[in-house]
């Protein structure tokens, strides 16, 4: 999902339906010229393809909302359930670390 808005990413991490709260959601934090970020693209489309629920954050434009999560360095992908972030991974890392993210207490 791309975030075109902040009531997008709120409605995204904030409202979770009962199902989603035991759901976690992946928040990925990029820039159009981050080769990093472009990087890890696939990583997370293999992801999204197997169900788990994506969001991308473009700082460039939501700059408030990078700032809001002390996002420094990108690539960078919060982990959240039930509206609170539970892990985060700066870089790229292999897929095994983003599936572990989902598991996070």
């Amino acid at each position: 999902m791309e975030i075109t808005t902040i009531e997008d990413f709120d409605t995204f991490i904030d409202k979770p339906t009962p199902v989603e709260k035991r759901e976690t959601v992946l928040v990925d934090f990029w820039a159009d010229w981050c080769a990093p970020c472009k990087m890890l693209a696939p990583t997370l489309d293999t992801l999204s393809e197997e169900g788990v629920r994506i969001a991308k954050v473009d700082i460039e434009e939501f700059h408030d909302i990078a700032t809001s999560y002390f996002i420094r360095s990108i690539p960078c992908v919060l982990a959240f359930r039930g509206g609170k972030e539970v892990a985060r991974l700066v870089g790229v890392n292999p897929i095994e670390k983003y599936r572990e993210l989902l598991e996070t207490k």
